[in-house]
Order: C-alpha cells, then sequence, then structure tokens
C-alpha cells in the first residue's frame, strides 16, 4: 500500500510519518503542495495498486480541494483520500 503524505507543513508531514512508522508492508512518500502529489499520480504507471492520500485541505499553489478533485478524476480502483488539515480558531 502507498501512503502519500500532503502537507505543505513540513512539520505536520513529519508528525503524520512518525504515526505511520509503525505500520508494515506500506511505502510513504512526502509531498508539499497540490501539485506535486497531482502530477506523481498522473505519472504512476499501475492504477490497480492500493492509494492512501492524507490530503491537507488549506496550501499554496493548489489546495487539497482542487488536488482531490483532479485525482478522483485519473480512474485510480483502490484509491482513498483522507482530509487532514490544522485549522486553529
Amino acid at each position: 500500500m502507498n501512503i502519500y503524505i500532503v502537507n505543505n507543513m513540513k512539520q505536520n508531514r513529519l508528525i503524520l510519518k512518525k504515526f505511520l512508522k509503525e505500520v508494515e508492508d506500506i511505502i510513504v512518500e512526502e509531498f508539499s503542495d497540490g501539485i506535486e502529489v497531482v502530477n506523481h499520480m498522473r505519472v504512476r504507471k499501475n492504477m490497480r495498486d492500493r492509494y492512501v492520500i492524507l490530503m491537507d485541505i488549506d496550501m499554496p499553489i493548489m489546495n487539497g480541494i482542487d488536488a482531490t478533485k483532479i485525482i478522483l478524476k485519473l480512474g485510480y480502483k483502490h484509491l482513498s483520500i483522507v482530509a487532514v488539515s490544522a485549522f486553529s480558531t
């Protein structure tokens, strides 16, 4: 399984990666904005692999909502996108 962490804050990516380090048989990759992960998903060859994307909502360049809309149109068979955001009030 491939787990992608998409967040413009390096500290947030590190925290999520730390939580995932105990899980076996996964590949964790990090992306700092929506465009990076969209471009990566466009060139993936095996659309049958399992993907979980932990997507921040509020990012510069391309936000998580726009990136999610594009990725969902690519036709991946086993894809889950989870909104992960740290809004403060």
